[in-house]
């Protein structure tokens, strides 16, 4: 700088010269903010992905707990055994009735920011779910059993295989969104995590 000054004021020197450290020193300035600008948003957009990930994860493990704790599939199972045993469809049903979907619902328009494989898997356990919950509120509205038996029972035994196809699906997507939900912004710059 001091060269500069000393030359700017030389008559020998270009007078192009003082333009020069005056475009590099705009140049300078335009590209550290765009970076600091790109950081920035992608900071926000990890961020946001995390969040998102351990939401989604949290409503997944706390639907399937519930599956669980009221041992849907292993009553049906149950049911299904003597259903076929006695030849008339009995089973027990599960009353469906509050919204056990509101993370995703209120984040649909976002799943796609995750990983794609990620987004996908997510998505379709979210359809078995939902597809689950249908099942099981027909099974509680008993429309079920003015069915010929066969194909209630066979409605029966494909709400069993859903809720196992589900809970399957789930277990293992947990793991997946937990890994998400803690990956750094440094493992995604460098593609490991």
């Amino acid at each position: 700088m001091t060269l500069l000054l000393a030359q700017a004021g030389d008559p020998s020197s270009p007078w192009w010269l003082p333009l020069v450290g005056v475009l590099i020193g705009g140049v300078l300035t335009i590209v550290s903010t765009f970076a600091a600008t790109w950081w920035s948003d992608r900071l926000k957009r990890s961020t946001e992905r995390q969040q998102l990930a351990a939401a989604i994860g949290g409503e997944l493990f706390g639907i399937l707990s519930l599956v669980q704790h009221r041992q849907m599939t292993p009553i049906l199972k149950k049911c299904f055994d003597v259903s076929s045993q006695s030849g008339k469809l009995q089973y027990l049903s599960f009353s469906i009735s509050n919204n056990y979907f509101e993370v995703f619902e209120k984040n649909v328009d976002r799943i796609g920011s995750l990983p794609p494989p990620l987004a996908a898997d997510v998505a379709e356990i979210y359809v078995y779910m939902k597809g689950a919950a249908e099942d099981l509120n027909t099974l509680h509205s008993g429309t079920v059993l003015g069915w010929d038996f066969n194909f209630g029972l066979a409605f029966l035994s494909n709400v069993i295989l859903t809720l196992e196809t589900t809970e399957k699906k789930g277990r293992a997507l947990i793991p997946r969104l937990q890994q998400e939900a803690l990956r750094t912004i440094w493992q995604e710059l460098d593609g490991s995590g």
